[in-house]
């Protein structure tokens, strides 16, 4: 029986561990209109935030800074907590077509994505 690549990590000693990458911490990108421009954060790596005027320039943008925020782990030997799984990210949910109707017309008027603006609306809430 074959063990899985997650599983066989965690039985080799810490310095042989596979090292996490930047790629397998989703980000949440959001459109701030206190800050004028996208504001990108890994919720999993603390404080790594970054920001953009455009969404795509955000993705590149927190991409380079959670490739910085584990280096300088790394460095210091600080813990890095281990890439989010089990999770597709993908979910769906039935709302009231009132409700469709108006969040839909809170992201064109926002400038962003219906997707967008659900997943900011949503962290918001987990985050207080």
């Amino acid at each position: 029986m074959m063990r899985s690549p997650t599983k066989r990590s965690r039985s080799l000693p810490r310095s042989r561990r596979p090292r996490p990458e930047a790629r397998q911490y989703p980000a949440v990108i959001a459109w701030s209109a206190h800050d004028d421009c996208f504001v990108a954060s890994v919720p999993a790596l603390r404080g790594c935030m970054s920001h953009g005027s455009t969404p795509e320039e955000a993705a590149h943008n927190i991409l380079e800074a959670a490739r910085g925020w584990l280096q300088t782990a790394r460095r210091k030997g600080l813990p890095i907590p281990p890439p989010p799984r089990g999770m597709s990210g993908r979910m769906l949910v039935r709302i009231p077509r009132t409700l469709h109707e108006d969040v839909t017309r809170r992201a064109e008027l926002d400038g962003v994505s219906l997707n967008q603006w659900v997943t900011a609306a949503l962290a918001e809430k987990v985050a207080r």
